[in-house]
C-alpha cells in the first residue's frame, strides 16, 4: 500500500521496542520526537493521530502541541481524550492515581475541547465531535460471550448509529476531527 506512517514518541525504550514489535512492517518509520517542536516541515502529513496524548498536560502545552499539530498537518488532525462527564470512569482513575501516577490524568468535556481548539487560534474549516467507548462497542465482536454475534457483518453500521443514543455520561472517551 502507499500509505506511510511516522510514530513517534519522547521516550527511545517505547521507540526501541515498537521498532522490534512491528519490525516486519516496512511503510513505519518510528522516531523519537518532541511534541512541542516536531521534527517536519509544514503540512507534512495528511493526518496528525493521537490516543490519550493530551489527557497529562496542562491546557498552556495542550495549546502549544495542538499549534505545532496544525503546522505539520495538511488535512487533519484527530485526537481522543478521556471524557470529564462519566464520572464513574473518573472515580475509577482517582482512586487508582494513588497506587499509579499513570492514572493521575486530565479528563475533559466537549466544551474543554473547543475551547482549547478556540484558544489555539490554529485555522480550521471544521471540529467534530464523536463519543466513543461504550456499552455498544460488544457489537464489534464476532461473539458475545461465547455466542455468535449475528449483528456483526452490520457492525460498521449500527455501532456509530446506536453511539446517537448513548449518554456522554457513559462513554469512556471523546474523539475529536479537526479539519484543515
Amino acid at each position: 500500500n502507499n500509505i506511510k506512517t511516522t510514530a513517534l514518541d519522547n521516550e527511545e525504550t517505547l521507540i526501541k521496542f515498537l521498532k522490534e514489535e512491528f519490525a516486519k512492517q516496512k511503510n513505519i518509520n518510528f522516531i523519537k520526537a518532541n511534541a512541542f517542536k516536531l521534527p517536519f516541515k509544514k503540512n507534512e502529513f495528511d493526518l496528525i493521530f493521537h490516543n490519550g496524548l493530551f489527557i497529562y498536560f496542562g491546557k498552556n502545552d495542550i495549546i502549544k502541541m495542538l499549534r505545532e499539530q496544525e503546522r505539520v498537518a495538511k488535512k487533519y488532525i484527530f485526537f481522543f481524550v478521556h471524557n470529564k462527564n462519566n464520572k464513574t470512569l473518573v472515580k475509577k482513575f482517582k482512586t487508582k492515581s494513588n497506587k499509579d501516577k499513570l492514572y493521575n490524568i486530565y479528563f475533559f468535556s466537549k466544551d474543554d475541547i473547543y475551547n482549547i481548539i478556540l484558544k489555539s487560534g490554529i485555522i480550521y474549516k471544521s471540529i467534530k465531535i464523536f463519543k466513543f467507548g461504550s456499552i455498544n462497542d460488544v457489537f464489534y465482536q464476532k461473539k458475545i460471550k461465547k455466542i455468535p454475534n449475528i449483528f456483526y457483518p452490520l457492525r460498521n453500521k449500527i455501532v456509530p448509529f446506536l453511539y446517537n443514543f448513548s449518554a456522554q455520561k457513559r462513554t469512556e472517551r471523546i474523539a475529536c476531527l479537526i479539519e484543515f
